[in-house]
């Protein structure tokens, strides 16, 4: 089958995420004098993970990840003369100037450009990832970007994508691609097809000629 329209996952499907959150979060312990080890910097990713799971189930506000993330870092560690909003925005700091792109992206981005509607879907802070699309050159290529703050919603909440801004009809010949492995076909429009949920999968169709 075709596709005229693909919305796309910025994070771990065209950036690396994972990359950029080490950069920032090794330079917010250096700031603050926090070990950096790999038991330290997974402490941080894990307490993350599970508030940002709570957000897209909708549990939480983004606001609520802010202030609380890096609280938990602060009581882990016993820091002083510094609060989790502080502690935050330097790592919010760090994290907008790092874009680290997935091999291949670029090349699959140029590759469909001319025959289909590209679309960026995030759930990111705005401020921080639009200057991460700018970085990493991605929003060259996009049509247009639904981001949760803008919309309402938050992926995989299907709304994120329905209030058109790119004059596209979303239908069967759209196709959404997701980072993590809990947003499956049943969560998609119930008219989308779902390519993948990994980066490794859309470049695998990509070099499977999908088209």
């Amino acid at each position: 089958m075709s596709y005229n329209c693909v919305l796309l996952d910025f994070d771990d499907t065209l950036v690396s995420f994972g990359q950029s959150e080490r950069i920032a979060i090794t330079k917010v312990y250096n700031k603050y004098n926090i070990p950096v080890t790999e038991e330290n910097i997974e402490y941080y990713h894990t307490e993350n993970e599970k508030l940002w799971r709570d957000f897209e189930k909708g549990k939480i506000k983004k606001k609520d990840i802010e202030k609380t993330r890096f609280q938990k870092v602060i009581n882990k560690f016993g820091i002083s003369g510094v609060n989790g909003d502080q502690m935050n925005r330097d790592y919010l700091n760090y994290l907008k100037n790092s874009a680290i792109l997935m091999d291949g992206a670029i090349e699959f981005l140029e590759d469909i450009e001319d025959y289909a509607t590209i679309a960026i879907v995030t759930n990111g802070i705005e401020a921080v990832q639009q200057n991460r699309l700018k970085l990493s050159r991605v929003i060259d290529f996009a049509d247009g970007v639904f981001t949760s703050e803008k919309s309402g919603y938050n992926k995989p909440d299907k709304r994120i994508h329905q209030k058109d801004s790119i004059g596209n009809s979303f239908g069967e010949q759209t196709v959404v691609t997701e980072d993590h492995r809990e947003y499956t076909a049943a969560d998609a429009v119930d008219d989308l097809s779902l390519l993948g949920d990994r980066r490794g999968d859309i470049v695998g169709s990509h070099k499977d000629g999908a088209q």
